[in-house]
């Protein structure tokens, strides 16, 4: 009987150590800080005077080709956190024949396969984990503009380029980095619900533009978060670091 009492407890013990382990593992998870600073300008959004907060330091990248607009828009949120790689490097992680490819496009598998968790290293040669988070696909959609607002601002205000989908004219799908947001001028706070736009970065033209938040999510088709860690265990118990869960 004691044997067993000593057996149940000591069991007892490892389950509650398990679970400690767990929590603290969740609670280290902090994200790498991005060491930039939100930038304020005046514009218009049509004819409405706005405030626009952007990110700054923000590389000028352009896609290599047509197909190649999500490795653009990788490249630069990792740019901004310091990671050192290119989209040709990103484009090869994914597919290794990628010159012979004639579609190099991304779908939701292979995102999963080589991009969900990834070694890199920063330009001093330092070895980060970085995480890549889709959101708002259609196996979790996103209904309201309101939601996508909430999400893009959440992301910006942690100074990090969440990278947007959009269907084009045509039909076809088009990834853009999201690199700032449009207030109203006299909007006390600047907060998400208060938000009227984004500045968009389209990697295709290298330019920006500012676009309202309703026709943004007209056109919207998913987000993707980027996030950067110290270690592979806390990129692993990151879910939570980004917007995916706001």
């Amino acid at each position: 009987m004691v044997a067993l009492m000593t057996g149940s407890f000591l069991q007892a013990v490892r389950a509650f150590l398990q679970v400690g382990a767990t929590l603290t593992l969740v609670a280290c998870a902090s994200a790498r800080r991005v060491n930039t600073e939100l930038r304020e300008d005046r514009g218009a959004l049509g004819d409405r005077p706005v405030v626009v907060m952007s990110l700054d330091g923000v590389r000028a990248v352009r896609q290599e080709a047509p197909d190649s607009c999500w490795a653009a828009c990788l490249e630069q949120a990792l740019a901004l956190q310091g990671v050192d790689i290119t989209q040709s490097q990103l484009l090869k992680m994914v597919y290794p024949d990628a010159e012979t490819r004639n579609d190099r496009s991304l779908s939701l598998f292979w995102w999963h396969q080589h991009l969900a968790i990834t070694e890199q290293r920063l330009l001093d040669g330092a070895v980060v984990w970085c995480r890549c988070d889709i959101d708002g696909h259609a196996l979790a959609p996103i209904l309201l503009s309101e939601t996508m607002a909430k999400k893009l601002t959440y992301e910006l205000s942690k100074r990090r380029i969440p990278v947007i989908g959009v269907t084009t004219k045509d039909g076809s799908a088009h990834m853009l980095s999201v690199v700032g947001a449009a207030f109203p001028d006299n909007a006390e706070p600047r907060t998400w619900n208060t938000v009227i736009g984004f500045l968009l970065y389209d990697p295709m033209t290298t330019r920006k533009s500012l676009v309202s938040t309703e026709t943004l999510f007209k056109h919207f088709a998913g987000l993707v978060y980027v996030t950067t860690y110290d270690g592979g265990l806390a990129a692993a118990f990151g879910h939570m670091e980004s917007a995916m869960y706001k």
